[in-house]
């Protein structure tokens, strides 16, 4: 995924990743899928912490920018592929991630084999109504290009009622509207 090269796109990236910090509990293991710099490990308290993300260049970044932080690693992985990814996490991140994937029910299938019991899935998206937004802005230098250009697909809240195995827990839009916050939890009833 692109950088954040856009005047106000640093500011919308911190913006989402208090939102989601809020929703991570204390101590949990997290696993942040498409990290970026790693700033969320900055906003929460875990017990373990994993960064993936698909920019090779940024991941050894991080290793060198968080080395001293204990319980924290990082990798590389193309997340439109399998995933080979050790350990359990009670917690995975997709912070403005699932818009850049090419199917998402088939990624969350990858993450089954590193998921806890009740493990919880935050993400945040844009909503439909960023797309023309996102563009202008970007043609002005206010957004990254390079994130316009990668998006996929928009989703919407009913996309998330209805994912087999999965419980919409919390849904929230926030930027105007322009974004929105999804917590899923696995559904108890289906095992």
């Amino acid at each position: 995924m692109s950088k954040l090269n856009g005047l106000f796109s640093p500011t919308l990236r911190n913006i989402r990743l208090k939102l989601v910090a809020k929703e991570v509990e204390s101590g949990k293991k997290v696993l942040d899928l498409g990290c970026g710099d790693g700033s969320l490990i900055n906003l929460i308290q875990f017990s373990e912490y994993m960064g993936v993300d698909n920019d090779k260049e940024q991941i050894m970044c991080n290793l060198c920018k968080h080395s001293g932080v204990r319980n924290a690693s990082f990798d590389w992985c193309n997340l439109n592929e399998e995933l080979f990814l050790q350990g359990k996490y009670d917690v995975i991140v997709m912070s403005a991630v699932i818009e850049h994937l090419y199917f998402f029910p088939k990624i969350l299938s990858n993450l089954s084999n590193v998921m806890e019991e009740k493990c919880k899935i935050i993400i945040t998206t844009p909503t439909s109504k960023a797309d023309e937004v996102l563009w202008f802005g970007s043609m002005l230098g206010l957004f990254s290009k390079g994130s316009l250009e990668e998006h996929s697909l928009y989703y919407k809240k009913t996309d998330f009622l209805n994912i087999w195995e999965w419980k919409l827990v919390k849904y929230k839009t926030f930027e105007l509207g322009l974004n929105q916050l999804i917590v899923l939890e696995k559904n108890e009833g289906l095992k």
